[in-house]
C-alpha cells in the first residue's frame, strides 16, 4: 500500500511507494516517512523493489525524494552489507536524517545522515519501535534506546544526555511501554530543541500521563493525566491530545481531542474523538481519523 503524506502548511499531498505485505519479523512498518518543513524533501523507508533499477534486496531500504528536482536517491550505509531500516525522521531544514537501522552483524543502531555530504555515522543503540525526533536545525536528536531510556544527542556539542527513570524527577516517572523494549508513545520535540513530550507512568499511582520535559532546566514543566494520542506543536506552545471531558448519560467517559496551551491552561476542544495523525507547526490545523469514520482536517483559523 502507498503511504499518503499531507503537508498541513503547504497543503501538499505526497504519495510514497510502500510495500510490506508479509514482513518477516511480523511487524508491519506503516508510515515509515517524514517530510521537511517546506515540503521539498521526503525521506521514507520501503521494501518496494521497483523504485531504482537493479535493486534486488528485499529488506526495507531508505530513500530521499527531492520534490523540486523530482529525483529519488537511496541513502546507504557505506562499508556494510545488508541493512534494514526502521522509522526515519528529517530535520525541518532537510539537511539531516535520523533513522534506526540494523546490519546483518549488529543490533539496531541510530544513524545520522548528512544529506549534503552524504556522510553517515552511528551515534548509539536505538529502539526500532519508535521514531527519532530532530530539532528544526538538526543539531539535537532525541530517541529511545532499547532499554527504555531516553537519549538526547547534541551534534554541535558532541554530547549525549541519557534520561532514565531515576534521573527524571528523582524516580517519579517510569518510561512506559506496551511490551518488551516498546515505549508507550511517540516523542515530540519543539523546533528550538527545548521541550520534549513523551508518555510516562507515575511510579506512585501507576497512572499514565503525558509529560513535557524542559531540556534546558532538566525538569518536568507540565503533566497531563492522559497518554493517548498526543503531539507537541513545533513552537512548543500547544499539546494536542485526547482527553476525557466528563461522562455521558450512560456513565461512560466522553473523550475528545483538544489543543491545550500548557503554559496558560487555555484549551480548545474539538467536539469529536479519534486517532491523531498530524498537526501543523502552530497547532491551528489538526488531521485525525474520526471515530465516526473518515479522516478529518480540523482548523480554528
Amino acid at each position: 500500500w502507498p503511504v499518503i503524506m499531507l503537508h498541513l502548511h503547504n497543503w501538499l499531498l505526497v504519495k510514497i511507494p510502500f510495500s510490506d505485505p508479509t514482513p518477516q519479523d511480523g511487524v508491519h512498518h506503516h508510515y515509515l516517512a517524514d517530510i521537511s518543513a517546506d515540503g521539498r524533501f521526503v525521506v521514507f523507508a520501503t521494501a518496494a523493489a521497483d523504485l531504482l533499477h537493479g535493486q534486488t534486496d528485499n529488506a526495507t531500504q531508505l530513500y530521499l525524494l527531492d520534490r523540486e528536482s523530482r529525483h529519488t536517491r537511496r541513502l546507504r550505509l557505506k562499508g556494510v552489507g545488508r541493512v534494514e531500516f526502521g522509522q526515519p525522521a528529517i530535520s525541518a531544514d532537510g539537511r539531516t536524517v535520523a533513522v534506526v537501522a540494523r546490519t546483518s552483524q549488529a543490533f539496531w543502531q541510530l544513524y545520522l545522515f548528512d544529506i549534503e555530504s552524504g556522510q553517515s555515522e552511528s551515534i548509539g543503540e536505538g529502539n526500532r519501535f519508535t521514531k527519532p525526533v530532530i530539532s528544526a536545525d538538526g543539531h539535537l536528536i532525541t530517541y529511545y534506546e532499547s532499554l527504555l531510556s531516553l537519549v538526547v544527542y547534541d551534534q554541535q556539542a558532541q554530547s549525549v544526555t541519557t534520561l532514565t527513570p531515576d534521573l527524571i524527577e528523582n524516580g517519579r516517572y517510569f518510561l512506559s511501554h506496551k511490551g518488551p523494549f516498546q515505549p508507550l508513545g511517540p516523542l515530540h520535540l519543539s523546533a528550538d530543541g527545548r521541550y520534549l513530550a513523551f508518555a510516562a507512568e507515575l511510579t506512585t499511582e501507576l497512572a499514565c500521563v503525558t509529560v513535557i520535559y524542559d531540556l534546558n532546566q532538566n525538569n518536568v514543566v507540565f503533566q497531563l493525566p492522559s497518554c493517548h494520542d498526543f503531539a507537541l506543536t513545533r513552537d512548543g506552545r500547544y499539546l494536542i491530545s485526547r482527553q476525557n471531558f466528563g461522562h455521558n448519560q450512560f456513565g461512560n467517559p466522553v473523550s475528545n481531542l483538544s489543543a491545550q496551551a500548557w503554559r496558560t491552561g487555555e484549551t480548545r476542544r474539538i467536539n469529536d474523538s479519534g486517532t491523531l495523525k498530524a498537526v501543523s507547526a502552530d497547532g491551528h490545523i489538526i488531521l485525525y481519523r474520526s471515530q465516526r469514520g473518515g479522516d478529518i482536517v480540523w482548523s480554528d483559523l
